[in-house]
């Protein structure tokens, strides 16, 4: 499964990054490890989070302190 992740600014989207991300089979379904692959990702590992999981692979991640937003959506490409 591969997972399209664009972070942002959380003032109107100013400005964006755009990241894919590959899941190994047998980590889809499980949300944490997820969540966790993708803060490491956009540079935000063991930083605090609030998550909303909207199922199937949408994911919206707002760190807190950071005034920036994660969101997450299957790949179209994958």
């Amino acid at each position: 499964m591969r997972l399209h992740v664009e972070k942002t600014d959380s003032f109107g989207g100013c400005w964006s990054e755009h990241y894919e991300l590959d899941l190994p089979k047998g980590m889809w379904g499980n949300s944490p490890a997820i969540i966790r692959r993708v803060k490491t990702l956009v540079g935000w590992a063991g930083v605090r989070a609030d998550v909303v999981d909207y199922g199937n692979g949408k994911f919206a991640i707002a760190p807190r302190g950071i005034h920036e937003v994660v969101f997450t959506q299957l790949s179209l490409e994958g």
